[in-house]
This record gives structure tokens, sequence and C-alpha cells, in this order.
């Protein structure tokens, strides 16, 4: 049963993070934030899409345990993302994921600075961590360390994790529009396009 895995208690509505006194518009612009990176992640590093959905799955369900104010999300997404990676089998160097965050949040620092850049010219190799650095020693070691955390909290069923809407959403689109008089492709792709947004907001 999936409710094996439903980490919030049901009785109790707060999340860890409102406990803390985190307010809920807050938690829930995180966690976009959040899904967003891994997104973003995910489509730099040639992730399948299905990668990307897990490692948001995990992001969120740590949550429903841990508070926003004890855990950092720019470690623990790319934690979620590496772990995901090992989940579906479309292996990534722990190196790739730390680079490429790397270059999220630089690239992000210099768009909160106000540059004007042509954003068409920025590329992942302009921001290269250096790995002999301490930074980067620090981050993997914690992913290596949150990624067994995340294991933890949702208590190794992992085999649950990766049971995604994502996977029966083109079969209905594609019923529902076989059962129409007229079937419109483009209005087949504008629908899934949508509808998978919706999916990976949930």
């Amino acid at each position: 049963m999936i409710n094996d895995i439903i980490l919030i208690n049901k009785e109790n509505i707060k999340t860890p993070s409102e406990k803390k006194n985190v307010p809920k518009i807050d938690e829930i612009k995180l966690r976009i934030y959040a899904c967003q990176l891994l997104q973003e992640a995910g489509i730099i590093l040639k992730r399948k899409a299905v990668t990307i959905a897990t490692s948001q799955v995990l992001f969120h369900r740590f949550y429903f345990k841990k508070s926003l104010t004890d855990f950092d999300v720019k470690i623990i997404a790319p934690s979620s993302l590496y772990l995901a990676c090992k989940l579906e089998e479309n292996f990534c160097s722990v190196y790739k994921i730390i680079n490429t965050f790397y270059f999220l949040y630089k690239y992000e620092e210099l768009k909160s600075k106000h540059y004007y850049f042509d954003v068409k010219n920025i590329k992942i190799d302009h921001f290269k961590i250096d790995v002999e650095s301490q930074e980067y020693k620090d981050m993997k070691v914690e992913i290596f360390t949150y990624e067994l955390l995340i294991l933890k909290d949702i208590g190794f069923l992992i085999h649950k994790i990766n049971q995604h809407p994502h996977s029966f959403l083109l079969p209905y689109i594609h019923s529902l529009f076989n059962n129409l008089n007229q079937f419109d492709n483009e209005m087949t792709k504008k629908l899934a396009q949508i509808s998978w947004g919706f999916l990976n907001d949930r």
C-alpha cells in the first residue's frame, strides 16, 4: 500500500517546518524553488524525466519528516537527485551533480546582483567547481550523508517511491482524444505538456 510511506501524521496538519514557525507560504515557495532547481539540474545533466520526478518526490517526502529550518534545501536538492539517479538506474557521478548545482547557484547569484548579460552565452563551463577545494569536498560528504538520511526517513521503501502518475498520463490523453470525433495532434501535445507541468508541481 502506498499509505505505508505517507510520512506526515494525518491527525496533525502542520508540517515540521510549520511547527518551527515557518509560514506556510514560505514553505511552499522553498519547495517550488527546490523543485525548479531539480528540474533545471536534471535537464542540464540530461537525466530522464522519471528520474527528475523521483528526485522531487524524495525531496518533498524528506520535508514531511524534517524542518526547512534544520536542513538547507540547497544541499537536500542535490542529495535527492543523486539518490534518484540510483533508484531509476539513470546513473550520474557525484562530481557532475555537484558541478551542476554549483553552476546553478552561481548563475542565480549573478542574476540576484542584477548583472546584465546574454543568458544564451552562459554555459556550465563558465562556473566549474574546483575538485580540490574544501567547498567541493564538504558538499560531497554532505550529499553522501543526506542520501542515507533521506533513505532512512522514507523507511527504505524505495520500490514505492518511483510509482509516478506520469506513466499513466499519455495513455489517458490518447484514450481521451481517440474517443473524440476528431483527433487533434497539436492539442494532444499541448494538453500533455500542461498536464505534465501540473504533475511536477504536485
